[in-house]
């Protein structure tokens, strides 16, 4: 199978589902070639580098000022097929929209192959406002989306839901929640398919002789971009209650980059908290690995704004898989995507003393009762985020995904 992946930004530090994913395709034997806006250039995992996926990897121009780097490439891919090419541009300019948005359009659409996929794979509702041309340049292609949810913290909503969902042959999400949240912005219930991103299990063994505080200190850890509505300030004044209430046998550890970064940092520096808090910045997957098998707890502060909330938390998944406890806020999709046993540690998002009294929770707890929720977490994890089984379902279901069983056209 021909596979065509579009993601806003590739490669992605924060998203290593992807990486799972298109290793998977590639492990399964699909022809696989990625298309995004643009990349991080920091951080960049294995995976990336084993597979050479970013060779795999066409970067379309995002607004009008990146027109001028890609216009060369742009006109010898007209010429090579002008005739394809145009025909193809031609049924899919859109004549009720802007000439910005068309043009836009069109010099995204130089960037692709004429050759069309079996499956045009979209991530995220703002590429597929991006790439919404898509069903009409590839009529004879499956064009599904992975719905993650709202756009990311800060950023404008996308308009035209209704119509973006309408071009879709089908919509995969990760949870119930993310479900009701693409139907409320104008999705048909019945295209929507619920499934997780997954994981390669292989790479999260568990530690052997797994030990919960080896040296007497709770270690907590948290990961992720470090964004505003990620929670990190809750987690640190929650840090400060429990140090301020006599609590020191705890260290906290922050992984990832982002633009709060100064403004926690200065928090840390203010209160007084060096001692308890490291930021271990923005780390390769395996180095992420590493610092969770070497950490007892993982703290979800994260909140939920008017665009976005967490769907799956992914983090939560990697971090259980690994063994550890973890402490979740009600957002989103995070209580669909943690074990019955871990909901006695899920607190109300912005509740930095709710977070605190968990954790002290856990301190009270004995080794063998932590050693029986670490087991918990990775066994649901195990049975139902192995990327071997989602990517299977993923590509059945696309592969069954028409227009006709829909009842909508995706053209």
């Amino acid at each position: 199978m021909r596979i065509y992946v579009f993601i806003e930004r590739y490669p992605n530090p924060y998203k290593p589902y992807i990486d799972a994913q298109l290793v998977e395709f590639l492990r399964l034997g699909h022809e696989v070639m990625i298309f995004a806006g643009g990349a991080y250039r920091g951080t960049v995992h294995q995976e990336v580098l084993s597979y050479r996926l970013e060779e795999k990897a066409r970067y379309y121009p995002e607004t009008l000022k990146d027109l001028p780097k890609h216009f060369l490439a742009s006109m010898f891919r007209l010429i090579s097929a002008p005739t394809n090419r145009l025909s193809r541009i031609y049924r899919s300019v859109d004549k009720n929209r802007s000439l910005k948005f068309n043009l836009m359009a069109i010099a995204r659409m130089l960037v692709l192959p004429t050759q069309p996929p079996d499956l045009c794979l979209i991530h995220n509702l703002s590429t597929v406002a991006s790439l919404s041309f898509l069903p009409a340049y590839y009529p004879e292609s499956r064009v599904v989306m992975y719905f993650h949810g709202g756009e990311v913290g800060g950023a404008p909503r996308v308009g035209g839901e209704h119509w973006l969902f309408s071009r879709m042959h089908a919509v995969f999400t990760n949870t119930q929640y993310s479900r009701n949240l693409a139907v409320s912005r104008g999705c048909k219930s019945d295209k929507v398919i619920i499934l997780p991103v997954g994981f390669s299990l292989a790479d999260y063994p568990m530690p052997s002789g797994k030990r919960y505080r080896p040296d007497g200190t709770l270690r907590l850890v948290s990961v992720g971009r470090l964004g505003k509505e990620k929670g990190f300030q809750v987690a640190l004044e929650a840090v400060k209650q429990l140090v301020s209430s006599g609590y020191t046998s705890i260290h906290y550890s922050i992984v990832g980059n982002g633009q709060q970064h100064s403004e926690l940092r200065k928090f840390v520096e203010d209160n007084q908290l060096g001692e308890y808090v490291t930021f271990m910045g923005e780390l390769e997957k395996r180095e992420v690995v590493h610092a969770l098998a070497g950490s007892d707890v993982l703290v979800l502060p994260s909140l939920i704004t008017e665009t976005w909330a967490e769907t799956q938390a992914c983090v939560v998944q990697e971090a259980m898989l690994m063994g550890l406890i973890a402490i979740t806020t009600v957002a989103g999709g995070v209580p669909e995507s943690i074990p019955p046993e871990m909901k006695e540690f899920s607190v109300e998002p912005g509740d930095a003393r709710a977070i605190s009294a968990k954790v002290t929770d856990i301190l009270g707890k004995d080794e063998r009762e932590l050693l029986r929720l670490g087991e918990a977490g990775r066994k649901f994890v195990v049975e139902n985020y192995d990327i071997v089984q989602i990517t299977k379902t993923l590509l059945a279901q696309a592969d069954f995904a028409n227009a006709h069983r829909f009842g909508d056209q995706a053209g």
